[in-house]
């Protein structure tokens, strides 16, 4: 038909009339933003998901290669006697050798 009636123009509900143009609109803006905030999102977030291991400028953060040592409760207070000042530097060495 002509000038816009019936079912071949906008006025009869071609392209869904005038509403259906602006709820297309709407949808695509809100994709192309949507899509503009998924980009910034990805590109600024940190990619190590892992626990942060943080070391002194210029050193490296310490790595155990072996197993613990076992808990010694004897070396434990010759240490504690060393710290209160029970014993001088000869006399924990010699002790700690002496454990060994």
């Amino acid at each position: 038909m002509m000038n816009g009636y019936g079912i071949g123009g906008f006025g009869g509900l071609g392209l869904l009339g005038p509403l259906g143009g602006m709820a297309t609109m709407g949808l695509g803006l809100l994709l192309v933003v949507g899509l503009v905030v998924w980009l910034v999102y990805s590109l600024t977030r940190e990619t190590n998901t892992g626990p942060a291991v943080t070391a002194a400028p210029g050193t490296y953060a310490p790595t155990q290669t072996s197993a613990p040592a076992p808990h010694d409760p004897a070396r434990e207070i010759v240490r504690e006697r060393y710290a209160r000042g029970e014993i001088d530097e000869v006399e924990y060495n010699r002790l700690i050798a002496g454990l060994s």
